[in-house]
C-alpha cells in the first residue's frame, strides 16, 4: 500500500437496498460492495481465540481487519463506521442514495488514509480483495456491476482522491 494505495474501480448499481440500515445486523445489506481484507497482524490473546473459535466453526480464510468500500442508502458519502457484526471490518460509504444508480460510476479512494483513519495505525499487507451485493439479511433485492478494479499508485502532488473520513460512530 506504500507505493500503490490508490484502488480505483468501476460500479453500477441498479437501485439501492431499500431497507438497508449500515447500523443495524437486520440491515447490514448493500446493492454493491468491495472487500480490501490485510493479513494478519499482531493479535493480542482475545482476538486470537476469537479467530480460533471462528476455524472450529469451519471459517478458515478469517481475515482480521477489513476496509468495506460500500455503496449504502442512508449513509453520507466518506462516513466510516464500523461494520454491524464485527468490529474487524469499517465500512466506508463512497455512495449513499439513488442519485447515480443505473449509470457507471468511477471511484478512487486511498486505502492506506482510509485503514489509518478507520483502525488506527499503518495497514498489514493487503491479502484480499473481493465484491459483494447480498441482501440475504433485508431480503431485498439488488442488480449491481462491478469493473475495472486495480491499484494504483498516489498522484505525486498534493491532492487528495478520498473526499476525507468522517466518523459515523
Amino acid at each position: 500500500l506504500n507505493e500503490y494505495p490508490i484502488l480505483e474501480w468501476r460500479w453500477k448499481v441498479e437501485e439501492v437496498v431499500e431497507d438497508g440500515n449500515a447500523r443495524t445486523e437486520d440491515g447490514d445489506d448493500y446493492a454493491a460492495r468491495i472487500y480490501v481484507t490485510f493479513d494478519y497482524d499482531d493479535l493480542g490473546l482475545g482476538d486470537r481465540l476469537k479467530v480460533a473459535a471462528l476455524r472450529t466453526l469451519g471459517y478458515d480464510d478469517i481475515p482480521t481487519r477489513a476496509l468495506n468500500y460500500i455503496w449504502a442508502n442512508r449513509v453520507d458519502r466518506s462516513t466510516i463506521l464500523e461494520n454491524a457484526f464485527s468490529d474487524w471490518v469499517m465500512m466506508v460509504a463512497v455512495r449513499s442514495g439513488e442519485a447515480d444508480t443505473g449509470r457507471w460510476v468511477r471511484e478512487r479512494r486511498n486505502v492506506l488514509e482510509d485503514y489509518r483513519a478507520a483502525f488506527g495505525g499503518d495497514p498489514p499487507p493487503v491479502n484480499g480483495v473481493a465484491i459483494m451485493t447480498d441482501t440475504d439479511n433485508t431480503g431485498g433485492t439488488a442488480t449491481a456491476y462491478y469493473g475495472d478494479i486495480l491499484f494504483r499508485a498516489a498522484p505525486s502532488d498534493s491532492t487528495t482522491v478520498t473526499d476525507g473520513p468522517s466518523s459515523g460512530k
